[in-house]
């Protein structure tokens, strides 16, 4: 790599190598120990059963959820790479402390859940995403004893947008699959990006992407728009204005409607620019008063 480097100096070239570039790097000895995180409670000889990662408090890191003796703790990222115990745990779900965690977002609100699996049983916690998991669903998959989960994975298994459970067999070579028939929660997935047309008579479009919406409405200012002319799609999910005008730029969002009540998008501002021309009037190639007239009209419906 220092090799690389230095030829590439010396050729006058500023690069940076992709890891692809990394042939020579050795990984049995690229990895030095950064911290260690004593976990309060903890007790010797008994160690971490399981660990998972995720984004658990919503800030754009990897946190750590790890189970210790039937206790799940949650170890947050300082974003920058760094842990702590905080303290804070919680009770598996299973009555013995072989508990497994995984993490994935169960109920489709969009934060990070916890599946656990103990001898007898798994269940959830549901989080919140600030980093805190609520009571366990007792119950939530009951299994016989004796055939029990050990292990738990969890995640998206059939791609429907919410999450789903694998539960490994305590004494059986078996996986048990637990697909989640929930219903995602209402929520806008990509919210209506601001739009800038520099091309007059152009189209200015707006999309909104929403799970479980029933219905849109499109609006300017906070009022409802309407198809027209020039408009279509004000009650879809991407609005559309054919030949774009100075006049319409303004501020413009989407309510959705869904069975469990409606959702506004956040404002998108359309700015639609266009060049005023100098020559509006004949005789063409010479300017006049009425081109100077026609200028000032054209500049004041919003040209620049």
């Amino acid at each position: 790599m220092k090799l690389r480097a230095w030829h590439a100096v010396l050729a006058g070239l500023f690069v940076t190598l992709s890891p692809a570039q990394a042939d020579d790097c050795d990984l049995a000895s690229s990895f030095t120990l950064d911290h260690t995180v004593t976990i309060t409670g903890g007790v010797p000889g008994i160690p971490a059963r399981s660990m998972d990662q995720g984004d658990v408090d919503g800030d754009g890191d990897l946190d750590i959820i790890a189970a210790f003796a039937g206790r799940i703790y949650v170890l947050l990222n300082d974003g920058n790479g760094g842990f702590a115990d905080t303290g804070v745990w919680y009770g598996g779900g299973s009555i013995m402390p072989e508990v497994r965690v995984s993490l994935a977002d169960l109920n489709g609100d969009g934060h990070l859940d916890i599946a656990d699996a103990g001898s007898l049983q798994g269940n959830v916690r549901l989080g919140d995403g600030t980093g805190s998991f609520g009571d366990p669903l007792t119950g939530f998959i009951n299994i016989p004893a004796w055939n029990g989960g050990y292990a738990a994975a969890a995640g998206d298994f059939d791609g429907d947008g919410d999450g789903d459970v694998a539960i490994s067999d305590w004494n059986l070579p078996q996986i048990r699959i637990y697909r989640n028939d929930c219903p995602a929660a209402p929520r806008i997935t990509a919210q209506p990006a601001p739009s800038v047309v520099t091309d007059p008579g152009g189209m200015v479009s707006l999309h909104v992407a929403a799970a479980g919406a029933t219905g849109y409405q499109w609006r300017r200012n906070g009022v409802p728009l309407a198809d027209d002319a020039r408009i279509t799609g004000s009650a879809t999910d991407t609005l559309e204005i054919a030949g774009a005008r100075p006049t319409d730029t303004d501020t413009y969002d989407v309510v959705v409607t869904t069975g469990d009540g409606d959702l506004t998008s956040n404002p998108s501002v359309v700015a639609v620019r266009t060049t005023c021309p100098a020559d509006l009037a004949e005789p063409w190639g010479l300017l006049d008063l009425s081109d100077v007239l026609g200028f000032v009209e054209s500049f004041l419906d919003g040209c620049q």
